[in-house]
């Protein structure tokens, strides 16, 4: 008798796992979409995306191979909301168009969904990238880069080619890019590494940190300080902007401007010859006897144009 009790015992304990494990595997349930296709190098990739991050990487073949990774997100277990969500391709003259959309175009009620989308594209290849919820990431790209989330951070690597970036709600970081840049967040950090190009940058709420800029800039700020280096002499107005931090820009020793630097809260700074008037505040003269337009200002902090 007793033999028998422990084996029905452990028979129960057994079923009993076995029904508790059951929701586990319902929680883990996802989908994985998986696409190749053909592409040819300096085509285009345009992906546009209603949910998800978006990672690109890059290899030496002349395919767009894509995968997408979907689970019910927050505490839902439920799989019907991936269901809703489809997968367009098109592929011309080695372009590859990715379409991730809702079904019938109509966003379901309560659309909380984990998604990632990973892509591997040709080494020579323009991105277009946009997503409406998401962060954006990629290795070194050789290509004009076009990347736009409504809610994320972007981060690459070296972009060779002209560059235009936006969130409304994250970092935005990049090693170098080799072309204009026109970046813009509405609530992150800005930084970026050598620019060989003009470069605009705002930020409603951060920091902009720009390295070695070989073109003109453009910068403004609502809540954070601005440091920027000139790698050389520009020839167009350089304007910097913000109203809640400093601004430190470093120029060559013979760089030429006419300088117009003012702060309502902190001090201004020139280690470059400088005449015209000069106040603990403001400064308007010529740097160097003169050149283009200069304006750096700041209603919160110090100001300070220093040698590099």
């Amino acid at each position: 008798m007793k033999l028998r009790k422990s084996t029905l015992l452990i028979t129960v304990a057994a079923l009993a796992a076995l029904a508790t494990s059951i929701p586990l595997q319902a929680a883990d349930a996802g989908r994985h979409e998986h696409k190749e296709l053909s592409a040819n190098s300096g085509g285009t990739l345009t992906l546009k995306a209603v949910v998800g991050a978006i990672e690109i990487k890059t290899h030496d073949q002349n395919v767009v191979t894509f995968d997408s990774v979907l689970k019910p997100g927050g505490t839902s277990k439920s799989t019907e909301l991936i269901d809703q969500v489809e997968f367009d391709y098109q592929t011309d003259n080695g372009d590859v168009t990715i379409n991730v959309r809702w079904k019938d175009d109509e966003r379901p009620r309560n659309a909380n969904l984990k998604c990632r989308h990973t892509l591997v594209i040709p080494a020579k290849y323009n991105i277009d990238v946009r997503t409406a919820g998401g962060s954006i990431s990629g290795q070194d790209i050789n290509g004009r880069v076009v990347a736009h989330t409504s809610g994320g951070g972007i981060r690459f690597g070296t972009v060779n080619g002209e560059l235009k970036a936006h969130t409304s709600g994250g970092d935005i970081a990049f090693d170098d890019v080799n072309g204009d840049t026109d970046i813009n967040t509405s609530g992150g950090n800005i930084t970026l590494g050598k620019v060989g190009g003009d470069v605009i940058a705002r930020t409603s709420g951060g920091n902009i940190n720009l390295g070695a800029v070989t073109g003109n800039l453009k910068c403004s700020t609502s809540g954070g300080s601005i440091t920027a280096e000139l790698a050389k002499q520009i020839a167009k107005p350089l304007e910097l902007n913000t109203s809640g931090g400093n601004i430190s820009l470093a120029v060559p020793g013979d760089f030429k401007a006419d300088l117009q630097a003012s702060t309502s809260g902190g001090r201004v700074a020139c280690e470059l010859p400088l005449e015209g008037r000069i106040k603990p505040s403001s400064i308007n003269g010529k740097v160097n006897g003169g050149g283009p337009e200069v304006t750096l200002h700041t209603s919160g902090g110090n100001i300070e144009v220093a040698k590099r």
